[in-house]
This record gives C-alpha cells, structure tokens and sequence, in this order.
C-alpha cells in the first residue's frame, strides 16, 4: 500500500548488509584490492561506511518515523 515506505525499508536493509561488508572488510586484511575496475582501498572504504550510513539513517527515518 505504501511502495515508497516498504522501498525505504528494502533499501535500508540492503545498505546495512553493505556497511557490514565495508565493515568486514575495513578489519579483514583484504584492502586494498580491484574489482571491475573500481580499486577498494582503505580510504574509499570508510568514504563508503560514512556515506552509506548517512544514506541508511535517512532511509530508516522516512520508512519508518517519518509521517504522510
């Protein structure tokens, strides 16, 4: 009934399986490394934590606090 709430939640909880990895991967060992081109390295991974959190917090708000 709300496609754009219950999108918000899909995404949040995509983004948060996301930040884990970038997490996993920050503690792991494993950077730097290139995959299709894009090279993770230590820097571009928290780059990635922050923006990811950011974007996760505001979708968590509007699916589920935010009013009509």
């Amino acid at each position: 009934m709300h496609f754009k709430k219950d999108l918000a939640k899909f995404l949040s909880g995509f983004l948060v399986h996301d930040i884990l990895t970038h997490l996993f991967l920050a503690g792991s060992g494993f950077l730097p490394f290139q995959i299709l081109g894009i090279n993770f390295t230590p820097e571009f991974n928290t780059i990635m934590i922050i923006i990811w959190s950011i974007v996760t917090v505001g979708l968590v708000y509007y699916a589920w606090f935010a009013k009509k």
